[in-house]
């Protein structure tokens, strides 16, 4: 089964549905999915500019057949660039729900959570980026960087993206640590109702009282360990520290992430741009995570670009 032909058989079709168009007259537009996987690939393949991702589509059948251009129709660079501008950041979350929905399904998705942010190095003339610090493994004491920083809680299981948000370097984690738990744990489809965590992991610095009361209010357990300033004095057992270890799931999630992502290559620069890049890195990644699963192929879910090696050829295969 290829990619564009399993993304049509799944609730991922309806993706059409959420881009309206405002006028019926002119020649029939492209198909917005279409669109929207054109974007996936310049962001798989590292193309720089639309023209290049135009020129690519032109002269690689295969990928411009798994986007959904048939026929070699491909639309002109700028309208990539439009479609790019006129996409709002709800309608990829909406997208990246309705995969993991997908997920959830096939019983691929655990009940483990851990979360973590990390700074993704930007542009220095991004005047939306802000110096912030980030850990090295390295270094005794943390760093100052310059750029965005990435809130992620990750599945620990898959480590799959559950809920992502995007903000400067210089936002504390305790800010975003409960918004982002809430949307990992809520959808915007009514029919799309997703599990409670069991066990939400993290490491120190997520260590509140407001995070752990919420984190219980939802019925799971906090896995965090109490910071040393404290005057609490406590003892983890051996599950509590098995549990623990789970959290290198979310530090491997941020390294293949910036493997997708390389802001000071494709020089993108804004918060909005950045978060949306950000998305459809996400969404990337899910994706190869389903097809893995059709192609029963679960332990390897979370190797994204290899999968998509194995998808070209096998579409490959076909064309010839």
């Amino acid at each position: 089964m290829g990619l564009y032909t399993l993304l049509r058989q799944i609730n991922l079709s309806k993706i059409d549905l959420l881009f309206p168009r405002k006028n019926n007259k002119g020649r029939k537009p492209y198909l917005r999915s279409a669109l929207v996987f054109a974007l996936l690939v310049r962001e798989l393949r590292g193309i720089l500019g639309f023209e290049a991702l135009e020129e690519f589509l032109k002269g690689h059948a295969c990928w411009a057949y798994l986007c959904g251009f048939k026929d070699r129709q491909i639309p002109d660079h700028t309208l990539f660039c439009k479609f790019l501008k006129s996409l709002d950041i709800e309608r990829l979350i909406k997208i990246q729900k309705i995969i993991l929905s997908e997920l959830r399904l096939v019983g691929l998705l655990g009940s483990d959570w851990a979360m973590d942010s990390e700074v993704l190095p930007a542009c220095m003339w991004d005047k939306e980026a802000a110096w912030g610090y980030t850990r090295n493994k390295n270094a005794r004491l943390p760093e100052l960087e310059f750029g965005y920083r990435i809130h992620v809680i990750v599945d620990t299981k898959t480590e799959l993206p559950l809920a992502v948000r995007v903000t400067p370097a210089n936002v504390d984690e305790f800010s975003v640590a409960i918004p982002l738990i809430h949307d990992a744990t809520t959808s915007p489809f009514e029919k799309l109702r997703y599990l409670m965590p069991s066990n939400v992991i993290a490491d120190k610095g997520y260590d509140s009282r407001p995070i752990r009361d919420f984190v219980r209010f939802l019925g799971a357990k906090d896995i965090i360990p109490i910071r040393e300033m404290t005057d609490i004095k406590t003892r983890y057992d051996r599950l509590w520290k098995y549990r623990y270890r789970k959290r290198t799931s979310v530090e491997r999630f941020h390294s293949r992430l910036n493997g997708l992502i390389d802001l000071q290559k494709f020089r993108v620069t804004g918060l909005d741009a950045v978060t949306k890049w950000v998305n459809l890195a996400v969404i990337v990644m899910l994706i190869a995570a389903l097809w893995a699963v059709h192609k029963r192929r679960r332990r390897k879910a979370s190797r994204t670009k290899e999968i998509f090696h194995n998808i070209v050829k096998i579409e490959t295969k076909k064309l010839l």
